[in-house]
């Protein structure tokens, strides 16, 4: 049975995937000149923020994929949070969910086929 905790908890696995992606660019942008870094931290540290307390449709959406294929979550959000300062659709936390949708989707797809 899904619970609200597991909405909290897919919220804190988002929001934990952004921020380290957040002080991974951080570094990059330390030792590139590539201004998308500083774009990137800044939107990863709103993102981050927000993805703690997902909305009902964003929690819809994202509660088929959360635990029930670990390694492809984490690597479809690790794939979405490159996305950030780069793809020009990744500008806010609606389209950061429906990039991940993407991703998760996509995995899904390789899993099943694979």
């Amino acid at each position: 049975m899904i619970t609200e905790r597991d909405r909290f908890d897919c919220g804190m696995s988002v929001s934990t995937a952004i921020f380290k992606a957040r002080l991974w660019r951080e570094r990059l942008q330390d030792e590139y000149t590539d201004p998308r870094n500083a774009i990137a931290v800044a939107l990863l540290t709103t993102l981050g923020n927000d993805a703690k307390t997902l909305s009902d449709s964003q929690w819809d959406s994202l509660k088929p994929h959360f635990e029930t294929r670990p390694v492809q979550w984490r690597d479809a959000a690790n794939a979405t949070t490159r996305m950030v300062g780069f793809k020009s659709r990744v500008k806010d936390l609606p389209s950061f969910v429906a990039a991940m949708l993407e991703n998760l989707v996509a995995r899904d797809a390789v899993h099943v086929n694979g």
